[in-house]
């Protein structure tokens, strides 16, 4: 589903996705980074938490998917 998203976003033209990922989650950053994702910084909230923001060149993304 993930691939299908970004293939998708890719046909329509859209260059970047932009996302936030809290620290808790740490599965869910490392599946964003396994797949492609950048790191572009680490935020720290006012009620303490960090978040991770990241993003998809869909410029240069490669899909896994064949059709």
């Amino acid at each position: 589903m993930h691939e299908a998203l970004l293939n998708i976003l890719k046909d329509f033209g859209v260059n970047e996705v932009h996302f936030e990922v809290d620290s808790t989650n740490v599965k869910i950053f490392h599946f964003h980074k396994i797949n492609g994702a950048e790191l572009i910084r680490k935020l720290k909230l006012p009620d303490g938490r960090e978040r991770a923001v990241m993003k998809y060149v869909l410029k240069n993304y490669k899909s896994k998917l064949t059709v």
